[in-house]
């Protein structure tokens, strides 16, 4: 990796230990995101989907199966008590998930952001070649539209979720 502006020192003392802590805290920081994270999140929600249908089917057996009021309501009961524990379940993954979903959002909404100043921010002027100019116009004008991120077209994944 070439580091702008001290290519020359960059495999000198102090520049390469900064780097290198600079890349190691990253290393730390991204490692259980990318391990831990995203697999574990497809599990939970995947668990508390199909909770929530085991819960329909119990309501539904309930209703379908029962000889009395009394065994309904029996039934109903527990399944009452088991979509509480569903919403536990459902505020646990918001509170383990939520900032790290919000955090990967907000890093790339800021990306997304910085990318028409970064582009202007090229040495252009020095190339005063008019094809190049209105590509990079181009490039900067397109990068000023707003990505909406959506779930398949159904869901628009926007700051409203986060909050």
């Amino acid at each position: 990796m070439e580091l702008k502006y001290i290519e020359d020192k960059q495999n000198d003392t102090p520049y390469f230990e900064m780097v290198f802590a600079y890349n190691f805290m990253s290393i730390i920081v991204l490692a259980p995101n990318f391990v831990g994270f995203d697999g574990s999140f497809c599990i939970a929600t995947n668990h508390l989907r199909l909770k929530l249908k085991i819960l329909a089917h119990k309501v539904s057996l309930a209703f379908r199966d029962a000889k009395s009021r009394g065994e309904i309501e029996i039934k109903l009961k527990e399944s009452i008590k088991d979509h509480q524990d569903v919403l536990v379940f459902y505020n646990d993954i918001q509170e383990v998930y939520g900032g790290w979903l919000f955090a990967a959002f907000l890093l790339t909404s800021i990306t997304s952001e910085q990318l028409s100043r970064d582009l202007y921010g090229a040495a252009w002027e020095e190339w005063p070649d008019p094809v190049l100019r209105r590509l990079l116009m181009f490039m900067i004008t397109k990068s000023q539209q707003t990505f909406i991120l959506t779930g398949n077209g159904l869901v628009y994944f926007n700051m409203q979720l986060f909050i």
